[in-house]
């Protein structure tokens, strides 16, 4: 088979990059994981061509999650992939951060724990460690602040500091939303979960504040104390309580203290990505509020 000499190689590769464009706009980048890398490789390979690039990247860490994923070193051990398409297929991770914390901030009234999971959960569900974000809202439920913070490990318990958490308030603020990420893909409650959530709805009630949810993330689902009605119990034994700083202290004891609890591990539905539940729920939230 004759040899194609340079000149038939130009031409069949002159205005392949226009073409790659043109494709991925008219698809709104609609694309296999390797053409979508090969076009961000354009811009830090004037010259060469980047499909090749594109499938060793692929191959070295097996999708593009993958590839956007990895760290600058471990970039830089792909045969072709220099300094400066490291460092561009690394800000594209940086630039989504950013991109999520805008969103959450423009978004005014938070009325529905669907509201709050919408916009917020994606800045911590795919966290491999423990993390929470508060999200502190006024009267009407319009936005003014959120924090991240990363959850402290003790005797291989992850503690919350409501301290920390409360200093996220500003101005008029009066209501709190707690969401914590489980790596583990179980978005139900731990003991500790349960019983670091009494404390917080206690406290903050002592301080005319109010703690309108506590949702726990992971990358597929969600769990709403909320929804399961878990703070009105709390609320109803408030106002049954005669000592609520006794209550309060009792409880910070039991968290120090570490004491296991039954966990309530129900399984999830990840066709549908809702939760469920094969027990009856009254007395599922009967045995937990018993902790």
């Amino acid at each position: 088979m004759p040899k194609k000499n340079i000149k038939e190689e130009i031409n069949i590769h002159k205005g392949h990059r226009d073409r790659v464009r043109d494709e991925l706009l008219k698809s709104n980048f609609e694309a296999p994981d390797h053409k979508l890398i090969e076009f961000a490789l354009f811009h830090t390979n004037a010259q060469k061509d980047t499909n090749p690039l594109a499938h060793a990247l692929i191959n070295y860490f097996g999708d593009l999650k993958g590839v956007l994923e990895a760290s600058y070193d471990e970039l830089l051990k792909v045969n072709g992939i220099g300094k400066n398409s490291a460092t561009l297929l690394l800000s594209y991770l940086g630039f989504q951060k950013r991109y999520e914390q805008e969103c959450a901030r423009a978004t005014p009234i938070l009325n529905t724990t669907k509201d709050v999971v919408k916009n917020y959960a994606n800045l911590i569900r795919n966290s491999s460690e423990e993390k929470c974000l508060v999200i502190v809202v006024d009267d009407n439920f319009k936005y003014h602040n959120h924090k991240i913070i990363t959850l402290e490990s003790r005797n291989n318990s992850v503690m919350l500091n409501f301290d920390e958490c409360y200093n996220t308030f500003r101005g008029k603020c009066t209501k709190m939303f707690l969401m914590h990420n489980h790596p583990s893909e179980n978005p139900m409650p731990s003991a500790n979960d349960i019983l670091s959530t009494k404390m917080f709805y206690f406290k903050l009630k002592l301080l005319s504040k109010r703690l309108v949810d506590h949702i726990i993330v992971t990358k597929n689902s969600f769990y709403s104390f909320k929804d399961y009605q878990i703070l009105d119990n709390f609320e109803k034994e408030i106002s049954s309580s005669t000592n609520l700083y006794r209550e309060i202290e009792n409880i910070e004891n039991t968290l120090r203290q570490n004491i296991k609890k039954p966990e309530y591990n129900i399984p999830i539905d990840k066709t549908n990505k809702t939760l469920n539940i094969p027990i009856d729920i009254e007395e599922f939230k009967k045995s937990i509020l018993k902790h």
